[in-house]
């Protein structure tokens, strides 16, 4: 096992390293720069060993699907795990660890839809820094079925930016076989419609962040849970339909609505659809204080922070243009440095340090590390 102080080297080496590998990469107009930065990122992630909090539960649940036959199978099957479960776990019943190979493919193809997505929009540097720094590495080493379809999602932007519905509902459709949750995104497909001044949506979201932070939305918070679609009913009464008002003066909680702002405000009307998409989980994310149970829903939405960043960076013209923008990409990389290792690495979010690999005793004698009692 890794130590602590070794898994924030690990760590800080790849939300470095690999961005740098992309940039000299860029630079020589090569793709093995890149290539290299995503295998080491596909390496670490494949032959992870709990990590995450649902690591645990996502091993037990393919070791289970995978001693099931399929004739036995039912539509309740089907309706409390997705297809792609049993459709991989089937895939791997001959392994001794069935679970194992089930995340490595969830891996996989996770990354490859950010990859393709990042290499659609020319921005693997930075895209590949803010996927290390920001939650959404970690999040899917957590969560592997709903980032998958989250990844999915990402991927499908570029088909709302081009008015396409029909590729948008095909991936919809792909993305809740690994997350029922993926149908949420349906009804943002219009969002590409909407043209405000980035100062206008910059406010709407400070007017919801200031609503939370003077209380009013607290009360609300816990009624609404119960009303949400799937989550509501498979969460009840569990720890992630916990009221958030606890949270909603976190430094955390701050710190990360002031960057989603930042965001926001930096950015140009013509980036307008990138970010209505931030909009929409900056105010689900300003909502849902600690709540995870809704939070979690913001996760697909404020990963567009990774396309709309590049932009703003690409869009400085004259030389005080771009020493604007080279401040406040200065600002940001703190703010997201502080966050990085302020809570995602000291703080353990979602369980994932010390980290570990397939190749240590506790994985060939299935022991894991003890996390606290929940779903």
């Amino acid at each position: 096992m890794f130590t602590t102080a070794q898994t924030f080297i690990l760590y800080n080496l790849l939300a470095l390293g690999c961005p740098l590998l992309c940039f000299l990469s860029e630079r020589k107009q090569s793709k093995w720069g890149i290539y290299i930065a995503y295998g080491i990122l596909l390496f670490f992630t494949v032959f992870r060993y709990d990590i995450g909090d649902d690591y645990v539960r996502y091993a037990s649940m393919f070791d289970h699907a995978a001693a099931r036959d399929f004739a036995t199978l039912t539509v309740l099957d089907f309706l409390s795990e997705e297809p792609l479960v049993y459709v991989f776990s089937f895939l791997f019943q001959w392994s001794d660890y069935p679970f194992a190979w089930c995340m490595g493919v969830y891996a996989i193809l996770t990354l490859f839809l950010y990859y393709k997505a990042f290499e659609y929009y020319k921005c693997h540097t930075i895209g590949t820094f803010l996927l290390c720094v920001t939650y959404v590495l970690f999040q899917a080493w957590d969560g592997v079925r709903q980032n998958l379809s989250i990844a999915v999602f990402f991927y499908c932007i570029r088909y709302i930016q081009e008015r396409r519905f029909i590729p948008f509902l095909i991936g919809v459709v792909v993305g809740m076989l690994s997350h029922y949750s993926m149908f949420m995104v349906l009804p943002f497909y219009f969002l590409n419609r909407i043209k405000l001044l980035p100062v206008y949506v910059t406010l709407i979201v400070f007017g919801v962040f200031a609503l939370a932070e003077v209380g009013i939305l607290a009360n609300a918070l816990t009624k609404l849970v119960e009303h949400v679609p799937y989550y509501g009913q498979i969460y009840a009464n569990t720890k992630y339909m916990q009221n958030g008002e606890g949270s909603y003066h976190s430094s955390t909680y701050i710190l990360t609505m002031l960057f989603y702002m930042a965001v926001l405000y930096m950015s140009k009307r013509e980036h307008s659809l990138y970010a209505n998409i931030l909009a929409v989980g900056a105010i689900i994310y300003a909502i849902a204080g600690g709540n995870f149970n809704i939070m979690r829903i913001s996760w697909y939405f404020t990963p567009a922070l990774m396309i709309l960043i590049p932009k703003i960076l690409n869009d400085a013209g004259s030389i005080n243009e771009y020493n604007k923008t080279f401040v406040r990409y200065i600002f940001l990389f703190l703010v997201l440095m502080a966050l990085f290792e302020g809570v995602y690495l000291y703080a353990n979010f979602r369980n994932v340090i010390p980290y570990e690999t397939i190749f240590a005793d506790e994985f060939q004698h299935h022991v894991f590390r003890p996390r606290e009692s929940g779903v």
